[in-house]
């Protein structure tokens, strides 16, 4: 008999493709084992970030509800997380990459410790890199930044918030011969730079998680790297891929248009459910419009 004689009659039915086999996990000692050992081994991750990770190697009918019981319950998630949903108002779609290294974000971060970073996370793969530098001057920024270009491949724009060294006049020279743009964020629009904010947020929150596992309390070279590690191969929310696999060469080129969808999907949800109580200014021409900025 036909697949056409036993079911066509039957709407509810539907044929579902499976491309992977997944362990069953019935024993719920089992599956709470698992589940610690996985947020666990990333730093404490968020319920998200496990269940992205876990459900690709078993399957559970309530492996996101045990999931979030657990980590709910851990006392220093709840002690040391920061809220990851302060209000941000965008005003307009931004530019979307539709492949690696279009467009990268670069940010100076500082430690308790005063040890200085220069973080650099790329828009569309997400993948992180953080270089030690002794200060914020156009050399320091300009050898990390060659640094990167010689390690990862050309980059097409940057986008930095006012900081000196990128506008410097050696360093726009520099810039100029590598056919990089450079876009400067407003210091009145928290959200231009928002993905390495993002990243700045992580490497907090990781900070002070490790300090609460490890008896040394000191932010060293050694621990940003860790973190920066933890982001990388952690299955990003937004792609659904982890970082560290564009670097891998295991996301082909052909994967690329699913990832931008999956990016400017998730931009325009975010923005329009933002803006759902914004309206537009008419400004009447031979008027002047003052806007109070507030930050």
């Amino acid at each position: 008999m036909t697949y056409e004689e036993v079911f066509s009659n039957n709407e509810k039915f539907k044929i579902i493709r499976c491309i992977a086999i997944l362990e069953d996990i019935e024993d719920e000692n089992k599956l709470s084992e698992i589940i610690e050992k996985e947020r666990l081994d990333k730093n404490h991750r968020r319920i998200q970030a496990v269940f992205e990770e876990i459900k690709t190697q078993i399957y559970n009918p309530n492996l996101k509800l045990r999931i979030t019981q657990l980590i709910n319950n851990c006392e220093i998630c709840n002690i040391e997380k920061y809220d990851r949903n302060p209000p941000k108002i965008p005003y307009k779609i931004t530019e979307t990459p539709s492949k690696p290294r279009e467009i990268v974000h670069i940010d100076v971060f500082y430690t308790l410790k005063k040890q200085i970073f220069m973080t650099m996370i790329d828009k569309f793969t997400k993948f992180a890199v953080a270089y030690r530098i002794n200060g914020r001057n156009w050399i320091q920024s300009k050898t990390n930044l060659l640094l990167y270009l010689n390690t990862y491949g050309k980059i097409k724009k940057i986008i930095v918030d006012n900081e000196l060294g990128f506008k410097a006049i050696p360093m726009q020279q520099f810039l100029k011969d590598e056919n990089i743009t450079i876009h400067y964020t407003s210091n009145s629009n928290h959200t231009s730079n928002a993905d390495i904010e993002r990243l700045r947020n992580t490497i907090n929150e990781h900070i002070r998680l490790l300090r609460q596992n490890e008896r040394s309390r000191h932010e060293t070279v050694e621990k940003i790297l860790r973190i920066i590690g933890f982001y990388n191969n952690t299955i990003h929310s937004t792609t659904k891929t982890k970082p560290i696999d564009f670097i891998n060469g295991k996301i082909h080129e052909d994967k690329y248009e699913d990832i931008h969808d999956l990016i400017l999907k998730k931009k325009e949800n975010y923005i329009n459910n933002l803006n759902k109580d914004r309206k537009d200014v008419d400004i009447q021409e031979g008027t002047n419009f003052i806007k109070e900025i507030r930050t």
